[in-house]
């Protein structure tokens, strides 16, 4: 369903308005999470709308670099969007980040409250993106017998609705972790004994669980991105679920020698039983 309602000349693109809802309501559940917190809307917009520029330049140049092949040094079908389509989900998201970080930092605020929020708002977005991409008939799994695969207009045989699986996941995950938000303060293996929890949980939860959906969608997707033979889609996937748990274990404030004197003391505890 590429085309939801045509009036005439009229058309409503499944893609696009999906798209739009993604944006609106992602932004919608940042603006409300800030708000609690008493930030300002104007500073709350002005962090979104700064991300965004970048995330959309990064995106574009993401996809340039990973398609050069069919782009070159053509500056004209660089910018040609409507004739060369292609953003770069990876791509956008590392811009538009690290655009964040630095305007956040310039104010003198705390990134990882703000980037907390953001995976929120950013899990609901991208479960929408992927059911517009269901709609439209993009991002296909590959061919397959299976009874999960579904018939879609131009193939003879059905194809994984991987996008429709990622977009539920997407929006399940979202469910979860709004309510994990306000409980995550509590748990004792994050807090290692403090009384203060620092933030960041949420946005390196965040990461991990994107690393895992898009590692997995990777293996069974029909187009995918490879460089000398290695699937370049899965290695970032991995790559990405690894800062998360990184940046959850250094957030934590645990200490690696320490764990692993515990780990080792336990062993030889468990040895002196033994003997």
């Amino acid at each position: 369903m590429p085309v939801l309602v045509s009036i005439g000349p009229l058309r409503i693109y499944s893609m696009g308005l999906m798209m739009v809802l993604a944006l609106l309501l992602a932004m919608f559940v940042v603006w409300k999470k800030m708000r609690e917190i008493h930030v300002e809307d104007e500073m709350t917009f002005g962090v979104i709308f700064f991300g965004l520029f970048w995330g959309l330049i990064g995106a574009r140049l993401g996809y340039i670099v990973s398609h050069f092949g069919d782009f070159g040094f053509s500056v004209l079908r660089w910018l040609w969007v409507t004739n060369y389509v292609g953003l770069s989900f990876f791509g956008g998201l590392l811009f538009g980040v690290v655009a964040v970080v630095m305007r956040l930092r310039s104010l003198g605020e705390e990134v990882f409250k703000w980037l907390d929020y953001i995976s929120l708002g950013l899990s609901l977005g991208i479960g929408i993106g992927f059911l517009g991409a269901f709609l439209n008939g993009s991002y296909l799994g590959v061919e397959s017998d299976l009874f999960l695969a579904m018939s879609f207009p131009g193939w003879e045989r059905g194809m994984l609705p991987i996008q429709l699986f990622a977009g539920l996941a997407f929006l399940g995950f979202f469910g979860w972790w709004w309510r994990i938000e306000g409980k995550y303060r509590t748990f004792e293996w994050y807090r290692s004994g403090k009384v203060t929890v620092r933030s960041g949980f949420m946005w390196f939860g965040f990461l991990i669980f994107l690393g895992l959906v898009f590692g997995l969608t990777s293996l069974v997707k029909k187009e995918i991105l490879t460089a000398f033979g290695f699937n370049l889609d899965l290695v970032i996937s991995i790559l990405v679920s690894l800062i998360g748990v990184g940046g959850i274990y250094l957030r934590s404030g645990r200490k690696l020698d320490e764990d692993l004197g515990l780990i080792v003391g336990r062993k030889r505890r468990q040895q002196r039983r033994f003997f």
